[in-house]
């Protein structure tokens, strides 16, 4: 998703985007960073509750005017999942 996303049609038309509660890992973090400027129009990225290293998070916060990080979780043993279907 977030390799696709910079290229989508519909990013263009937001003022927000919310990709909390999900599986996000640095593949996905870094995807977002490589296409920054695909992302500068939104007024609000919500970031948190995914698997983003903490080296990341700082970089991800100038992605727009306000980029909510948050807390991260831990990838143990590799399983990751969406926290929103808990």
């Amino acid at each position: 998703l977030c390799a696709a996303l910079p290229a989508s049609k519909v990013l263009a038309q937001l003022e927000s985007l919310d990709l909390s509660m999900g599986t996000m890992s640095e593949e996905g973090a870094t995807a977002l960073l490589r296409n920054r400027g695909s992302f500068q129009h939104l007024k609000l990225l919500s970031l948190d509750d995914n698997y983003i290293p903490d080296h990341l998070v700082a970089d991800l916060a100038t992605l727009c005017p306000e980029v909510s990080v948050g807390p991260q979780r831990d990838d143990e043993g590799g399983e990751r999942y969406a926290s929103a279907y808990e």
